[in-house]
């Protein structure tokens, strides 16, 4: 039984924000702010993998601590409740700089 899609959907996060570091003629600015959001990237696929092997770990019956892996998961769970927190701020104050423009 495969149980990647945690760990997947971390690494297309990766994959999707890298898309917009570099770049020819841009604003440093602008690969900065690329650059933080990848970094931010890597931080959470890290416990969402952590969570996945723990939990693949515990399936195949090499690691019968259920304790831990539920923690694991737990903090996989929480720090990405807390980034999707933030993404949600983030569009909320775009929104509102956009309104003020129109």
């Amino acid at each position: 039984m495969k149980l990647g899609g945690l760990n997947n959907a971390g690494i297309d996060l990766e994959r999707g924000l890298r898309k917009g570091v570099g770049g020819s003629g841009r604003d440093r600015s602008i690969d900065n702010f690329s650059q933080t959001m990848v970094d931010v990237g890597r931080q959470i696929a890290a416990p969402q993998k952590a969570a996945s092997q723990a939990v693949e770990g515990f399936a195949k019956g090499m690691d019968g601590r259920i304790h831990e892996t539920m923690m694991t998961v737990e903090k996989a769970d929480i720090s990405l409740k807390y980034v999707v927190n933030v993404r949600n701020k983030l569009m909320e104050a775009y929104r509102e700089v956009m309104r003020m423009g129109a």
